[in-house]
Formats: C-alpha cells, structure tokens, sequence
C-alpha cells in the first residue's frame, strides 16, 4: 500500500498541487473567546477539537448559505439558530457540544446537490486497544477536512491529526503534512484517503511526527 501511496504523491507533485496549512493551524474557534459569555462558549474557547469543529462548521454555513441563495436563507437561518440553541444546552458537557456539531455539520453537507458527500464521524476497532475515530468535513471546493484520534496497543500508543485541504487525486484524496510537521528525516506525513461504500480507507507514509512510538492509523473507518 504504500507504494500506492508514494505513486500517488508524485502524482501530486507532478500537478503541483500546494502543501495545505498545518495540521494544527489556528487554535481558536471563529467567535472572539474574549467576549464568550455562555457555557459552551467558554467552553468551546478551552477545548481545540470543539474549535476546530467551529471553524468547520463556519465554513460549511457560508458554503450553505451561498448555495442556498437569496430564497433559501430564511430556513437556512431558522435552522441555524435552533442548532445554537440546542448547543447552548449541551453547556460544559464536551462529548454532547461534539455530537451537536457532526450532527450539524451532516446537515449542512447533506444540501449538496452535487458528488459524493462525505461527512460524517467514523471508526474502526480490531480490538480493545486498537481503536480510532475519523471525523470528516466534505466542503464544497471538494476538498477534505478533519480529524483522526487513534489508540495502539496495551501501552496506549496515541496519534492525534488534524487536517485541512485534502485534494483529490482520481477518486481519492491526498493530504501532505507541512514542512515544520516533518518527521526527523525531513519528510512530510502524507494521508491518503481512499472513500469506499459507507467507509473511508486511510493509508500513511512517514506520519510519525503525529503517534507515539508505537501508534498507527492506517484502517479502514466505517
């Protein structure tokens, strides 16, 4: 498989296709945690991955509102502050204020008249300690973005990646980790994200900067 990989990273190289921003990028949500007033709020501000899925979310509502256009915004709107409502409900509680953004970040996706629409929160497990989650955002320049969280072995090997502009190369998507994210041998991780029915296969190369010693990713998610 990696291989495949490798192929597909000339292939890229070849069309000249950019290094996305970094994994991590900015640690703020798109409100000014300055004037965070609400429970959620504060503490979306204190959480990176409740602000990462914000930023996510603000794009994925732009992208919704322009497709929408002049006609559709006062449902579109309506429906956007009944979610804010139900999030503001889930208040401190970190694994409700998640759900309450997949499942928003699903409904904007699901607007979409065009392509395969690949949002969603997957996993995988081959055992008690070898499991991982994917949660993935499909935004309308057909491009990924999202988050991979995985545990390894007895010892509990953690990795911890989150990405943005995964291009698409045939029917897959690739995303090249950026520069200062390299592993001590100078090259850059490189995620290829294959989508099958109802699943998404990950494979890597060179990604040890993101895992612990012994950690891995590289599953199908379903």
């Amino acid at each position: 498989m990696h291989d495949i990989l490798r192929s597909v990273a000339v292939i890229a190289a070849v069309l000249l296709l950019p290094s996305p921003g970094g994994a991590q990028g900015p640690r703020a949500p798109s409100f000014d945690c300055d004037k965070a007033g609400t429970p959620d709020e504060k503490t979306i501000c204190d959480q990176f991955a409740l602000a990462w899925l914000d930023r996510q979310l603000d794009r994925a509502w732009q992208e919704a509102v322009q497709r929408a256009g002049a006609g559709g915004q006062s449902d579109l709107k309506a429906k956007q502050k009944a979610w804010l409502a139900d999030r503001r409900g889930c208040r401190e509680d970190v694994s409700c204020l998640q759900d309450s953004y997949l499942r928003r970040l699903r409904e904007l996706s699901a607007t979409r008249r065009e392509g395969l629409n690949l949002t969603g929160a997957l996993r995988y497990e081959v055992a008690e300690n070898y499991t991982g989650g994917l949660s993935v955002v499909h935004h309308d320049d057909d491009t990924l973005a999202g988050a991979i969280e995985t545990v390894s072995g007895p010892s509990f090997h953690l990795c911890n990646i989150y990405f943005e502009g995964a291009r698409k190369i045939g029917t897959s998507y690739l995303w090249t980790g950026p520069r200062e994210e390299a592993g001590f041998d100078g090259k850059q991780c490189k995620i290829l994200f294959q989508p099958q029915e109802g699943a998404i296969r990950i494979d890597s190369l060179d990604c040890e900067y993101y895992c612990g010693a012994r950690g891995g990713f590289d599953a199908k998610y379903e």
